[in-house]
């Protein structure tokens, strides 16, 4: 859990040092006239000095505010590795760091401990500000801010649950598309909560609390859950979640083996391995060994040693070594009504005008109607408006009915025309079919239109 402190440094005259600061217990909670008087807490200020130069240390001063009811009876401590001598001491809330013998620091990182103190009565922001005093160097400043949450707040146990019928499992691990809960154990009520999610943009809230289901993953992620607290920075915990087989976004991609997942995005990919993905989507150059996707591809220029699709290609300047497959495949046929004629007797024809959502074939079988007297015969067209594709079917009986697939492209108007020749009434006209085949899988849309 990350504590609940901030450090900022002054922005005219800052600090040569970095500070950073725990405290314990892990978030400091006030103590009212009425609990009990507990001098139990303590803050720990890391001062880390940089390897850039030899530092000699005058003197460093901290000044708490909203820390502590008093000063009294307070261990002070130093920690050094280097072994170097210090003085420590304090005048009520305002401490004081000074080298008690002639040393310099350099790469390595000093430890003060301000223990045995009673938190504030009142909830809010302590504040420690820093003066730095260093030879050779100006004066620089900074603050630390401390967050104190009320008496009883607490704030643990994050973790990352896949529900399973009624039971939720612990995970670290998911498959991609998955949704997992979020679960915390805290006293603060959803309205504080915030939770942030790696590759998301702002934060989102709970429904209520202790938990929060996430979108379904598609790469790996990390979870911060924040407690809020009015005027104090936040107190949070996070937990990574694995994807197993992520999708892959990514300004470019380099990989000297496989890449297998289940969409890629990119600004450009290049892999001496195989590609293989749901889809691949690059707005750069893409070139792979073998490149195998089973939807759509979509690059810049497209290099590889085979290339196998099932979906829409869209490339620029493509090569291609070795075999290049495009496995379109047929959708679901659908049967078009057959066009009204009112009445359906000599010379009477229909249209109907449809706009396809993908390319694909209409099939048209004409085998004629049950003419009374049998004599007549039945036509079938297909038009786009530059072409005409037709059969004709003679009367049932019939032993050699006229077929034929007409292509039409997707978003482009098409009209199917069904008329009676000859000089005799009809009874019946179901032995005559139009079908759109679309390419690619599943059903593709029709929208009718005027012919």
């Amino acid at each position: 859990m990350k504590r609940s402190v901030i450090f900022e440094q002054n922005a005219t005259s800052p600090t040569q040092f970095k500070y950073s600061a725990q405290t314990n217990p892990s978030a400091l909670v006030s103590t009212p006239a009425t609990a009990p008087q507990s001098p139990d807490n303590s803050l720990e200020i890391v001062i880390s000095i940089p390897a850039s130069s030899d530092y000699t240390v005058k003197s460093i001063t901290f000044a708490a505010t909203g820390l502590m009811q008093n000063a009294d009876n307070l261990d002070l401590s130093v920690y050094d590795p280097n072994d170097n001598e210090w003085s420590f001491t304090n005048s009520g809330t305002t401490f004081t760091l000074s080298p008690a013998g002639g040393f310099t620091l350099s790469n390595t990182v000093i430890t003060v401990e301000i223990a045995g103190f009673v938190t504030p009565a009142e909830a809010g922001a302590a504040k420690v500000s820093i003066t730095e005093n260093l030879v050779s160097f100006p004066a620089g400043g900074g603050a630390l801010t401390i967050g104190i949450f009320p008496l009883g707040f607490f704030f643990d146990g994050l973790g990352a649950w896949v529900q399973d019928d009624s039971v939720y499992t612990p995970v670290a691990e998911v498959s991609n598309g998955t949704v997992v809960q979020l679960q915390w154990d805290s006293s603060a009520s959803e309205s504080q909560i915030n939770i942030y999610q790696s590759g998301v943009a702002g934060f989102a809230t709970p429904p209520d609390i202790g938990y929060w289901n996430s979108p379904p993953l598609t790469e790996d992620t990390v979870f911060t859950v924040a407690a809020t607290q009015a005027g104090a920075p936040p107190l949070t915990q996070c937990v990574a979640v694995t994807v197993s087989n992520p999708d892959i976004p990514a300004r470019s991609l380099t990989a000297t083996g496989a890449v297998t997942a289940g969409s890629v995005t990119g600004g450009s990919i290049s892999t001496t391995g195989e590609l293989s993905a749901g889809s691949a989507d690059v707005t750069g150059a893409l070139s792979g060994g073998s490149i195998v996707t089973t939807g759509t591809l979509s690059s810049g220029a497209l290099t590889a040693s085979s290339i196998t699709t099932p979906g829409a290609l869209s490339a620029g300047p493509t090569t291609v070594t070795g075999a290049f497959t495009m496995i379109q495949g047929w959708g679901t046929p659908q049967q078009l009504p057959l066009p009204t004629m009112s009445p359906a007797t000599y010379g009477a024809s229909g249209e109907s005008c449809y706009i396809p959502t993908a390319d694909g074939f209409v099939f048209a079988s004409a085998g004629g109607w049950t003419f009374t007297p049998k004599s007549g015969a039945v036509n079938l067209y297909v038009t786009n408006g530059i072409f005409t594709g037709s059969a004709s079917g003679t009367p049932v009986p019939y032993s050699t009915p006229q077929t034929f697939l007409f292509p039409v492209t997707a978003n482009t108007q098409f009209q199917i025309t069904m008329e009676i020749i000859g000089n005799s009434a009809t009874s019946s006209m179901d032995v005559n079919y139009f079908f759109y085949i679309p390419f690619g899988q599943g059903v593709a849309n029709l929208t009718t239109c005027s012919s």
